[in-house]
């Protein structure tokens, strides 16, 4: 009689999972063992500010784009990303060590843009995923201004910085614009147009099924 020891089969439990990055930095994430899915999220880093100089100059800068994509996943391959120090792109990518350029790849979020010469920096537009928000811009102009939110926030009004997104989809929200002297929230806040208002760096998000 065979021992029931060797008729049973080992079974291990899958429980999902969420890896979240927001250091600015490349890296890579192994696809464990029972998923099946992922769900890649990024956030671009803010806008540069600008501040001092002639009077009416100062400007915040845009809050960064976001980006995400539900994906087929194969267990034992590596999901790559890198997330964005301020004004830079973050991505992830299921299949390459490099930006991903359609939604089937992974996502990306856009940064936002540098404020100048009294105009507000724009947020960032150049997205990819299945699902995309813009960041949202500065403000510009004389006295004290405000940086655009990341991903689907406010856009800022006067010295007053942009609302952070409470969430995005379906769960990496994106970061305050600085108001005035304030930095910009992470992730991905554009820094208010006073001194002090550094933005912030992105982030990106795997969530395994």
């Amino acid at each position: 009689m065979a021992s029931v020891q060797g008729l049973m089969a080992t079974y291990v439990q899958f429980i999902p999972y969420t890896v979240t990055v927001t250091s600015a930095g490349a890296g890579s994430v192994e696809i464990p063992v029972g998923a099946t899915h992922a769900y890649v999220e990024a956030i671009g880093g803010g806008g540069t500010s600008t501040h001092g100089g002639p009077p009416g100059q100062q400007a915040g800068g845009g809050g960064g784009g976001y980006g995400g994509s539900y994906l087929a996943v194969v267990a034992g391959q590596n999901i790559y990303y890198s997330v964005g120090a301020a004004a830079g792109n973050s991505w992830v990518n299921i299949s390459a060590n490099s930006a991903p350029t359609l939604s089937s790849q992974g996502a990306l979020g856009a940064a936002g843009g540098t404020g100048s010469g009294g105009t507000g920096g724009t947020g960032g537009t150049a997205n990819i995923g299945a699902t995309t928000y813009n960041g949202a811009a500065g403000t510009g102009g004389g006295g004290a201004v405000g940086g655009g939110a990341a991903g689907n926030g406010g856009a800022a009004s006067g010295r007053t910085g942009g609302i952070g997104s409470a969430t995005n989809s379906p769960s990496l929200p994106g970061g305050a614009g600085g108001a005035n002297t304030s930095p910009g929230g992470s992730p991905g806040g554009g820094g208010g147009g006073g001194p002090g208002g550094t933005s912030a760096a992105g982030a990106i998000q795997i969530s395994f099924s």
